[in-house]
């Protein structure tokens, strides 16, 4: 493998999730926002009441949206850190790495497997 190289990826099915749902939502968000940015610029005939609800309600679905976005940054993040690469560049010293892992629980920072540099020994 070479540095930085993924190995294996850590599973988590409720981060998974949350960030499923969390795109989900931004996506309703944003059509919504598109419908009353097009009422409001097509709809000629809405009563200054109308038009001033559509505005409140256009304003509460940006900050929804960017409170949305900045939750999945960080569900992305998340997920991304769940990747783990290699340190080095050498050989995976660990035998059937896949079977020793599978459905075990991990901790954050728990050695996972050895990584074998032919030139220095063992990493």
């Amino acid at each position: 493998v070479q540095t930085d190289a993924p190995i294996l990826r850590i599973k988590s099915v409720e981060l998974e999730s949350e960030y499923e749902t969390l795109l989900a939502e931004q996506l309703e968000t944003q059509q919504r926002v598109r419908d009353i940015e097009m009422q409001l610029v097509r709809s000629k005939e809405l009563t200054s009441q109308q038009r001033s609800t559509l505005e409140g309600e256009l304003q509460t679905l940006q900050v929804r949206e960017t409170s949305q976005r900045h939750r999945l940054e960080v569900a992305s993040e998340q997920l991304k850190q769940l990747e783990v690469r290699s340190n080095l560049n050498g050989i995976v010293g660990t035998w059937r790495l896949d079977s020793n892992l599978h459905q075990r629980p991990v901790t954050r920072g728990q050695p996972l497997a050895m990584i074998y540099d032919p030139e220095a020994g063992w990493g």
